[in-house]
């Protein structure tokens, strides 16, 4: 059984692209993320598969965070919310945990 399908783009741009395809598709949008390490676009296919298109961003982090994000800001804006995760994160160091981290982290 497979669980998701996942297919990476090159860049912060593409990733619009993309969404932007899912949406005029009309394809059910599950989630738009920020994992730190990429920003994940979790949909639907027409058979009701879950898929994701994703971002490497180019920063390391360990830490199972799904952090939702607006694509459709400015590069800047986006980029900074990266960071700001990233900051707080990237301590955390491989098979390390975050004191009573949950399975899976939504920040504030």
């Amino acid at each position: 059984m497979i669980n998701q399908i996942s297919l990476r783009v090159e860049s912060l741009d593409d990733l619009r692209v993309v969404y932007r395809r899912l949406i005029d598709a009309r394809l059910k949008i599950d989630a738009v993320v920020n994992h730190v390490s990429a920003l994940g676009c979790y949909y639907f296919d027409p058979e009701g598969n879950r898929s994701e298109v994703f971002w490497v961003t180019g920063r390391a982090c360990w830490v199972p965070i799904a952090h939702l994000i607006d694509i459709e800001q400015p590069d800047e804006t986006v980029l900074a919310e990266i960071d700001a995760l990233w900051e707080r994160l990237r301590h955390v160091g491989i098979g390390e945990r975050l004191a009573n981290e949950p399975a899976s982290l939504q920040l504030d």
